[in-house]
């Protein structure tokens, strides 16, 4: 092998290793065309290329392909190499791995660019690509496709399939490939052929109506051609023409599917430009996170988020930021730069609740398995303690839209989230996951709420033929004349009482100081938090399960220390003995909790000492005079 020849492998090589591409040496040979052409870089460098090696290495990496000719059209200075951002970089890399990818972005960061030049790689390096890009308007769709443009007229003649039509909404490549860029309409993504839907600024389309047409019309297609959806947008509310894209990045927040990702970008990770003011002036630490690879790194990217949401606060103190928000309103500066989904209306939660529970943000010891079974959305931190006991509230879903069931499993005498569960599953599915979690937690006291579907999830969990669980909550419901158990119910009367017991424990200092709450998904559901009238519910096109199972769990927490399981806890920890009751009963009067004794003082210091319930007090007299 000669000189030329050893400089010829040594630069295949550099290239596979510098840009992560997954191919070897002997696989990159195998497509040598013979045919030797000088191609030109984007950098402005030259080098001595095989025409099939190269065309080979860009047609299985769109990270090589732009790093080397892609350019832009950059405001203010003019066509420029495309020189790519980190974060840009590494999702070139797994962008091919996925069939559904929504991302959750600050405003120009790059995404459309680099989504309008990943369009074009696919057509003019893949046959019988069919790409349909929608944006919000007529203008919008012409402006992705323009991006385009200082790449397709610089690309070396060697690498560049024919086109056969050109137009500001349609390009024809000669290898049957297309690409079709068009405003949101009734008749938008409507192709047989589809095999790649670019949604461009989602949230800010007509109507949701309209969204969700789209997207409902062109699944169907790419299931069967095994396209891709890809959503990109800044947020814009939870309700109205929002709501579609709000509901993906919740759904995926909860739990991400084998194909589905979504990527969120946020304003620090755009690096400052030099000679561009006014800057942010967060360079060097952005470069130590890229350096460890924060990207790749879900805690070190906490680590960094956490460093830059404390900058973005104090917004009035930072140029960029400030510049930001003076030229967009409150409002905008939210939605457009960190990407918060502003919920109109009432909020329950001021600000500072807020921050305070979203500085008792725990990452879980563990996801998705309960000891060797697989639970996706399942999250724990703390494994059971011998001994100890457990509550789990259950909120079901309704299995529709992003009607999710829930369960939060606290730890009743420290008042401390242990673990959590949300996420969609069948009926049957969800009672079984219900008993397991409860065994496992030390035979945990379970309240499920029977409204709707929730009577059919209790009934699967108490009155299972094979494997009934018992220590639940439970209350006789006569129907037809036949009486059976069922659950928690959620009523207009019992609905104030637990949401209002629940924004005590968060909003009071002395409550507050008790409770031990860890879940990110927690704080992401009290922000969407409303009063409708004199309601606490959730904004339209958001969720509240998380939170009515801890409202739930919180408020029957007492009814635990004195389940079925025979025992309550004294206050040194101790188990004392107790029999199972026979259920709630409908209604109490207050004169039979009275007279069990006659002497006020000795009463109060008794319930004080045990800290027992109503019930459970009543059943320790009763029990003692008998």
């Amino acid at each position: 092998m000669n000189d030329a020849e050893k400089a010829f492998l040594q630069s295949i090589t550099n290239k596979i290793k510098k840009f992560s591409i997954p191919i070897t040496v002997k696989e990159v040979i195998a497509h040598n065309s013979g045919n030797f052409v000088e191609t030109l870089y984007s950098n402005n460098k030259t080098e001595l290329v095989d025409a099939g090696i190269e065309n080979f290495l860009c047609s299985i990496s769109p990270y090589y392909f732009m790093a080397s000719y892609a350019f832009i059209d950059f405001p203010g200075i003019g066509i420029i190499p495309f020189n790519l951002y980190y974060f840009q970089i590494e999702i070139l890399k797994e962008v091919e791995f996925f069939k559904k990818i929504i991302f959750l972005k600050t405003r120009q960061c790059g995404i459309s660019t680099i989504f309008a030049l990943y369009c074009f790689w696919k057509c003019n390096f893949h046959e019988s690509e069919y790409i349909d890009i929608v944006s919000t308007k007529l203008n919008k769709a012409q402006d992705f496709m323009s991006k385009i443009t200082p790449t397709l007229e610089r690309l070396p003649s060697f690498l560049k399939v024919p086109l056969v039509n050109k137009s500001l909404k349609r390009l024809k490549w000669a290898n049957h490939s297309q690409m079709l860029s068009e405003p949101a309409s009734d008749k938008a993504g409507r192709s047989d052929a589809l095999s790649l839907l670019v949604l461009d600024e989602a949230a800010h389309y007509l109507s949701d109506r309209l969204t969700r047409g789209i997207v409902g019309a062109a699944l169907p297609t790419l299931a069967r051609t095994g396209g891709s959806l890809i959503v990109i947008s800044t947020p814009n509310g939870l309700a109205g023409s929002g709501a579609y894209y709000a509901e993906q990045v919740n759904q995926l927040r909860v739990a991400e599917e084998k194909n589905e990702k979504l990527i969120e970008i946020d304003w620090w990770e755009v690096p400052d430009i030099e000679g561009i003011e006014p800057a942010k002036g967060y360079n060097k630490v952005l470069e130590k996170y890229i350096r460890r690879n924060y990207y790749n790194r879900p805690l070190l990217r906490k680590e960094a988020k956490d460093f830059f949401s404390s900058i973005a606060e104090k917004w009035k103190e930072n140029g960029w930021l400030k510049k930001q928000h003076d030229d967009l309103n409150d409002i905008l500066y939210k939605q457009e730069v960190l990407h918060s989904f502003i919920v109109f209306g009432n909020q329950i939660f001021s600000d500072d609740i807020f921050v305070r529970v979203k500085d008792s943000i725990k990452e879980p010891i563990e996801k998705d398995k309960l000891g060797n079974m697989g639970f996706k959305g399942f999250w724990i931190w703390e494994k059971p303690t011998p001994k100890k006991r457990y509550i789990i509230g259950v909120d079901v879903g309704t299995g529709t839209g992003q009607d999710s069931s829930s369960l939060e499993i606290i730890e009743v005498e420290k008042y401390e989230q242990v673990a959590e569960f949300k996420g969609f599953i069948s009926t049957p599915a969800f009672g079984r996951a219900i008993k397991k979690v409860a065994k496992y937690y030390n035979e945990a006291y379970v309240v499920i709420e029977a409204n709707g579907i929730g009577e059919a999830i209790f009934n699967e969990v108490y009155y299972h033929d094979e494997d009934p669980y018992n220590n639940v909550y439970k209350k006789k419901k006569t129907k037809n004349n036949v009486t059976r158990m069922t659950g928690w119910e959620t009523t207009s009367k019992s609905r104030p009482l637990v949401t209002n017991n629940l924004i005590d424990w968060l909003t009071v200092d002395e409550l507050w100081d008790e409770l031990k709450i860890y879940s990110s998904r927690i704080y992401d559901e009290i922000i969407t938090w409303i009063w409708k009238g004199k309601k606490a519910d959730h904004a339209e096109g958001a969720s509240d399960d998380i939170l009515m199972a801890l409202a739930i769990a919180l408020y029957n927490r007492e009814k635990a220390i004195s389940s079925s399981e025979s025992f309550i806890i004294d206050e040194k920890g101790n188990l004392l003995e107790y029999k199972e009751e026979d259920g709630e009963k409908e209604e109490e009067k207050e004169d039979d909790f009275d007279v069990l004794f006659m002497d006020s003082e000795t009463k109060d210091e008794f319930k004080e000492k045990y800290n027992v319930s109503r019930d459970q007090y009543k059943w320790l007299i009763s029990s003692n005079k008998q």
